[in-house]
C-alpha cells in the first residue's frame, strides 16, 4: 500500500489483514504525522517515495519491492472483513487466474452504513513482469495488463473491502478534491478526451456538490466513451444521480433507456428510474420498474454500483408506495420481506406489519403474534415502544395490558435504580393516558396526578386540563395551566377559549411558532380522538395566536389522517391559494382526495 498522512486510518486497516499475507509493503510519500511509526509496528519493510502528483508511480514503486508470488493491493482507508481471509488465500491457488477483483465498499456517511456507493475494482493479481498502473489520480489496471497479456484472465470474488476515504471528514482533512482536480486538470490540458480523466473531474465535481459541472465533464466523457469500457456503468449512474439532483427528468429517462439497451440487467437504473417516477407521480410505472429491479436481483459484481438496489431498497420503496395507497395488504407482504435484510431495522419493519395488520382488522392474536415477535427483536425499551405503537393504533386497552407488562418485566430486568425509576414512570403515563381514552376519568386522573417525573407531568397537561374540566377538579386544573412551558401556556390559553375567554398571543416568533404549533396539533390530534368535536372547534383558534405560515397545510393533513376528505381539501387548497405553500405530502394527499372524487 501507499501512504501519506494516514495517522487515523493505517492500523486499522493492518489489524483488518493480519495474517492473510506472507509480506506486508509500505511506501509512504512524505507522512508529517506518525503514520511511518504505526507502521513499522507491522512490518520492516516501509519504503520512502518522493510525492510527484502521480499515484501510479507511487503504486509501481510498492509493487517493484514485492517478492511473493500474487499481490494485494489495500489503502490505508480501507478494512478487511474478518471472515473473508481464507476465502482470500484460497483464490490464490488458482494459477489460471490473473487478476481478481473485489467489491469496495464506498462508506458516505459514518452514521448511516445503509447508503454504500459500490466499486469493482482490481485488487488480487499475480506478481507478473509488466504487470503495473497508470493513471495519475484514479490508477488503471487491467487495461495495462490486456497490452501485456492479451489472453489475460479477470475474475470478479465475492469480498467485500470497507472504504472510508470518502467519509466527509477525512476529504476535508486531507484536501483530496483540491488535490486531485490540480492533478486532473494537468492531465486534460495534456489530453483533453481522456475519457476517464474527464469522468474522474466529473467526480471530483460530483463529491463537492457542483452537480452541473459534474454533469458536463461527464457528458464529455459519454460522447467519447464505447458503451464497453469498463466504466462506462459508473458514468451512467453519476450522470443519471446528476440529472436526479438538477431535475433534469427528460435526460434522465433518455440516458436510462439508452444504456439499458446495453445492459439490460442493470438492476439499479431500473431501481433509480422507479424512484423518479415515483417522485413524478408515475406510481404504476414505478411500480413496474421497482419490481423490475427485484426480479433481477443485485447486479452481477461489474454492475453492483448501488448495494441493495435490487433487494432492500426497492422492497423498502413499494413499502412506502403500497402504504400511501393504502394497500395494506401489499405493504404488509413487502414488510416480511424487508425483514430477512440486515440493513433494515427489524423493529422498524415489524412496527408496519402491525400497522397494516390494525388497518386489514386483523384478530388480536395475529397483532399479538407480530408484537412478541417485537419482543423478540432485543431492542432495547422494547415495552416502550410497543405502548407507544398501540397508542398510536389507538388500541388503549392492549396498550394498557402492554403497560403492566412492561412494569411487571421491570423487576426481572438488570438495570439500575434511576433506569428502573424513569421506565417506571413512562409506564405510568402510558397507562393514564389509556384509562383517559377508555372513558376511564377517575382512575386517569389519579395515575396522572401522582407522576413523580417533572417531564412527564409536562406532556400530561392537555388530559389533565381535560380530566379537570370532566371530573370537576379544579387542582387538575391548575396543574395544567400553570406553568411557564410550552404545553402549559397552550392550556393556559386553551382553557380561556373553553370558558369564553380571550387569551393573548402566544408569539409572533417563527421559529417560536413552529414549537407552539407541534403542542396545538397534539391536542387537536386528542380531541379528534374523543370526538370532542365541540371543544376542537374553539380549540382551532389557537392557531390564531401564532405566526403559522403552514397552518393550512398541516391541518389539511389533519383532516385526511381522521377521514375528513371535504375539510381536508378545503384546507389544503386553502394553503395554496394563501400561502403559496403545498409539499409532497400534500399533493398526495389531494391526488388521492380528486380520485376519491365522482
Amino acid at each position: 500500500m501507499i501512504v501519506k498522512n494516514e495517522e487515523d486510518n493505517l492500523e486499522r486497516c493492518l489489524i483488518s489483514a493480519a495474517g492473510i499475507a506472507d509480506e506486508i509493503i509500505i511506501v509512504d510519500t512524505g507522512s508529517s504525522d506518525s503514520t511511518v511509526e504505526i507502521a513499522k509496528k507491522y512490518t520492516p519493510n516501509v519504503h520512502f517515495f518522493p510525492w510527484i502528483n502521480d499515484f501510479s508511480a507511487a503504486r509501481n514503486f510498492s509493487l517493484s519491492k514485492a517478492k511473493g508470488d500474487w499481490i494485494l493491493i489495500l489503502d490505508a482507508d480501507d478494512e478487511l472483513k474478518s471472515n473473508q481471509k481464507n476465502y482470500i488465500k484460497e483464490l490464490t491457488k488458482d494459477y489460471s487466474i490473473d487478476v481478481y477483483c473485489f467489491n469496495t465498499l464506498n462508506i458516505i456517511n459514518e452514521n448511516d452504513k445503509k447508503n454504500i456507493a459500490v466499486n469493482l475494482n482490481p485488487r488480487l493479481f499475480q506478481n507478473k513482469p509488466g504487470y503495473k498502473y497508470e493513471g495519475a489520480v484514479h490508477n488503471q489496471l487491467i487495461s495495462v495488463m490486456k497490452r501485456v497479456n492479451p489472453n489475460l484472465k479477470v475474475k470478479n470474488a465475492p469480498v467485500d473491502i470497507y472504504h472510508y476515504g470518502y467519509l466527509h471528514s477525512i476529504v476535508e482533512k486531507k484536501h483530496k478534491r483540491e488535490r486531485n482536480m490540480k492533478i486532473l486538470k494537468d492531465l486534460l490540458e495534456k489530453d483533453p478526451n481522456d475519457t476517464f480523466n474527464l469522468f474522474n473531474m466529473g467526480s471530483e465535481h460530483y463529491a463537492l456538490g457542483n452537480f452541473k459541472e459534474a454533469f458536463n465533464y461527464y457528458l464529455k466523457s459519454y460522447e467519447l466513451i464505447d458503451p464497453k469500457n469498463s466504466f462506462y456503468p459508473m458514468l451512467i449512474l453519476r450522470m443519471l444521480l446528476c440529472c436526479k439532483t438538477l431535475k433534469s427528468f427528460d435526460q434522465f429517462y433518455y440516458y436510462a433507456e439508452t444504456a439499458l439497451k446495453h445492459y439490460p440487467s442493470f438492476t439499479a437504473l431500473y431501481y433509480l428510474r422507479g424512484c423518479i417516477n415515483y417522485y413524478l407521480g408515475k406510481t404504476t410505472l414505478a411500480i413496474d420498474d421497482l419490481e423490475k429491479a427485484l426480479s433481477l436481483g443485485e447486479s452481477d459484481t461489474a454492475l453492483t454500483c448501488i448495494k441493495g438496489a435490487g433487494n432492500f431498497r426497492p422492497t423498502e420503496l413499494l413499502c412506502k408506495i403500497y402504504y400511501e395507497f393504502k394497500d395494506y395488504k401489499k405493504c404488509a407482504y413487502y414488510c416480511s420481506e424487508l425483514i430477512s435484510y440486515p440493513e433494515v431495522s427489524e423493529f422498524d419493519s415489524l412496527k408496519t406489519i402491525v400497522h397494516c395488520l390494525y388497518k386489514l382488522n386483523a384478530s388480536r392474536e395475529e397483532i399479538e403474534e407480530m408484537l412478541n415477535l417485537m419482543l423478540d427483536s432485543k431492542k432495547e425499551n422494547d415495552f416502550i415502544y410497543i405502548c407507544n405503537l398501540l397508542i398510536e393504533e389507538k388500541d388503549y386497552n392492549l396498550a394498557l395490558s402492554y403497560a403492566d407488562k412492561g412494569l411487571e418485566n421491570l423487576n426481572s430486568e438488570d438495570i439500575t435504580e434511576y433506569m428502573k425509576a424513569d421506565l417506571t414512570a413512562k409506564f405510568t403515563y402510558f397507562k393514564g393516558i389509556c384509562e383517559f381514552h377508555i372513558n376511564n376519568y377517575e382512575k386517569s386522573l389519579s395515575t396522572l396526578m401522582n407522576l413523580n417525573n417533572k417531564q412527564l407531568l409536562e406532556l400530561s397537561k392537555p388530559y389533565l386540563l381535560l380530566l379537570g374540566i370532566y371530573c370537576k377538579h379544579e387542582d387538575a386544573i391548575k396543574t395544567s395551566i400553570c406553568s411557564d412551558g410550552l404545553i402549559g401556556k397552550v392550556c393556559n390559553s386553551l382553557y380561556s377559549l373553553i370558558t369564553g375567554g380571550k387569551p393573548a398571543l402566544l408569539t409572533i416568533d417563527e421559529k417560536q411558532s413552529i414549537k407552539y404549533q407541534y403542542v396545538i396539533f397534539n391536542i387537536f390530534e386528542i380531541l379528534l380522538d374523543i370526538e370532542e368535536n365541540g371543544m376542537f372547534d374553539k380549540a382551532l383558534s389557537l392557531l390564531d395566536l401564532i405566526n403559522s405560515k403552514d397552518a393550512h397545510l398541516n391541518l389539511g393533513k389533519l383532516y385526511y389522517k381522521y377521514n375528513k376528505y371535504n375539510l381536508s381539501k378545503k384546507e389544503l387548497m386553502q394553503s395554496i391559494s394563501i400561502n403559496n405553500l403545498i409539499d409532497e405530502e400534500g399533493s398526495r394527499i389531494l391526488y388521492n382526495l380528486n380520485i376519491k372524487e365522482p
